[in-house]
This record gives structure tokens, C-alpha cells and sequence, in this order.
């Protein structure tokens, strides 16, 4: 098994924000337990805590920091077009189904 430092959060308004993680020791050997979640970001940490809710004990395994990865480094964009114009659509599928 090889480790790594942990990398400091990149700059974003999740990292400004977030409680500053419990500091917890690597894994050295192998450790049997009732659920592993692979990952701390968004869905991995809104399963744990599920989980624990439920009295489920539940282990996350976080490579870097929770939030560090995708979760943590989101755009955030949205984008307001259309693949297909809504007059093809309404032209495809007909007025009532266009119109939906």
C-alpha cells in the first residue's frame, strides 16, 4: 500500500466554509467493517450520515480531505439552453407533448 500526503482543498467557496475535518490516521492494515464508503464527498457523506441516523455504523474512506474531489471543486454551472429547439420538439412530438 502506498500513501501520499494530503493535499490542501484547492480555493473555493466550500473549502472558505467548510468545518475543518477531524484528523484521523491513515489505514495501516486491513480493517473489516459493517459498511465501507469509498469517498467523502457529497454522496458518500450524506450516506454515512444516513446511515449512522438508522444506528448504522458506517466507515468512510477518504483519500485526501472530505470534499476534496469533485464535490469540492464544482463549477456550479448551469446552462439554461436546449439540446433540441423547442419548435423541433413541438414539430417531433406533436403540440400537447411539445409543450411539456
Amino acid at each position: 500500500m502506498t500513501t501520499s500526503a494530503r493535499l490542501p482543498l484547492p480555493p473555493s467557496l466550500y473549502a472558505d466554509t467548510a468545518v475543518e475535518a477531524t484528523p484521523t490516521p491513515p489505514l495501516t492494515s486491513d480493517k473489516t467493517v459493517p459498511v465501507a464508503i469509498i469517498g467523502g464527498g457529497f454522496t458518500g457523506l450524506s450516506t454515512a450520515l444516513y446511515l449512522a441516523e438508522q444506528g448504522v455504523l458506517a466507515t468512510v474512506l477518504e483519500a485526501q480531505e472530505p470534499g476534496w474531489g469533485a464535490s469540492g471543486n464544482n463549477g456550479g454551472q448551469t446552462n439554461p439552453g436546449l439540446k433540441h429547439d423547442p419548435d423541433q420538439i413541438e414539430q417531433d412530438f406533436g403540440a400537447d407533448l411539445g409543450r411539456r
